[in-house]
Parts: C-alpha cells; sequence; structure tokens
C-alpha cells in the first residue's frame, strides 16, 4: 500500500500537465513500463563509494526557491544516465556518471566559479579550464550536475518530468513542446528516473 501511494503521489508531482495530452499519455506510457525498475547491488555499490560526494554537493543552495539538488534524484539520475560508470562515454559525446557534455560542463563550470565557494574535493582551476578527462572525476560531475538541477529546481518547480527533460533535450525544448517534449529518449529517461527515485523515496519511507 506504501508503493502505491508513493507511486500516486509522485506521478502527480511530475507536471504532466504542462505538456499536450498526447505527449502525457506517451509519457504515461513509459511510466508504465519502467515501474519495476530497481536499483541492482552493483548500482548501489558503485553509488556507496560516491556517497560523501553526493551528500556534499547536494548540500550547496545553488539558486533560491528550492533550487537546490535532491541526493536521492542524483542517486536515481546516476542509475539512469550510466549505471553509476565514471568511465561512461555516450554515442552523444556525454562523459561520466551523469553523462554531461563538455560544451554544458563549460558553461556550467564557469556559472559554478562565480558563487566563490571553496568547494572540497575539487580543484577550481580544473573548472576554470574544463577538460573531457575532467567530466571522469566524480567530484567535478557530481558538482556541475547538482549545479544544474539546482538551476531546473528552481525554474521548473521540483517537477520530475520538467527537470529530466531540461537535463537531456535542453529547456528550449521545453519551451518548444510547452512542456515535456515529445522525444522517446526523454521520456524513457523520465520514467528511469522516476522509477529508481520511488525506490529511494519508498526505502526511507518504510524505514
Amino acid at each position: 500500500m506504501m508503493r502505491i501511494c508513493l507511486t500516486l503521489f509522485f506521478l502527480f508531482s511530475l507536471g504532466l500537465t504542462a505538456a499536450s495530452a498526447q505527449t502525457n499519455q506517451q509519457l504515461g506510457s513509459y511510466l508504465q513500463k519502467s515501474r519495476h525498475l530497481k536499483p541492482t547491488s552493483n548500482h548501489l555499490e558503485r553509488l556507496s563509494k560516491h556517497d560523501y560526494l553526493i551528500q556534499y554537493f547536494a548540500s550547496f543552495p545553488y539558486f533560491s526557491n528550492g533550487g537546490s539538488a535532491n541526493a536521492d534524484f542524483l542517486r536515481s539520475l546516476m542509475i539512469a544516465e550510466s549505471s553509476v560508470n565514471t568511465n561512461a562515454v555516450s554515442p552523444a559525446d556525454a562523459y561520466g556518471l551523469t553523462q554531461i557534455t563538455l560544451s554544458t560542463g563549460r558553461e556550467a563550470a564557469r556559472s559554478i566559479l562565480k558563487y566563490n565557494y571553496d568547494f572540497q574535493y575539487v580543484d577550481e582551476k580544473r573548472l576554470a579550464n574544463l577538460r573531457v578527462a575532467d567530466l571522469h572525476d566524480p567530484a567535478i560531475n557530481i558538482l556541475i550536475c547538482s549545479y544544474l538541477i539546482g538551476k531546473y529546481n528552481a525554474k521548473y518547480g521540483r517537477k520530475l518530468a520538467l527537470v529530466v527533460s531540461a537535463w537531456n533535450a535542453g529547456e528550449g525544448a521545453i519551451t518548444k513542446y510547452k512542456g515535456v517534449p515529445a522525444y522517446k529518449e526523454t521520456m524513457g529517461l523520465i520514467g528511469r528516473v522516476n522509477a529508481y527515485y520511488l525506490y529511494f523515496i519508498g526505502i526511507k519511507g518504510t524505514g
């Protein structure tokens, strides 16, 4: 019963009304297909090695009005994007745990440096001269991801479907489609992230 209630509550918070009825129907299908996904023991073991970084970088308030990252969301995104593989490379040249492209990483790094935070685990000089190799560094990858997710949380009211859409397809795609873009890749990622996020919420809710 707890699982059913969590699922219904979380689907309500996805922000589906922001998209067309047809897109909502398609997205509902992807959510249904992914609903039974759970992290494997390998996923959880790999996550545990990065947990101190996840907790640390998710603790920073990068933006006002809800502009921080949720640690369980970061865990879910890492599983969905790379199976928690620091060496992962996508066909679109996205790198590391959360699959960040070099252009996106450099733009985010420039914005992060403006905060003048004295981060642990990250050398600010590497952010200023970001290279592909840096995106395979768990600390840098998780920092940049935390910043971007904080940005999207602030802009889209922490609605998972819109946050993942911005992450995967870009903010311009959300503007174009007036909500979740009708891209199979994006909707598939939303479904996977939602399933893993529900898993982590459920574990805490029943603990």
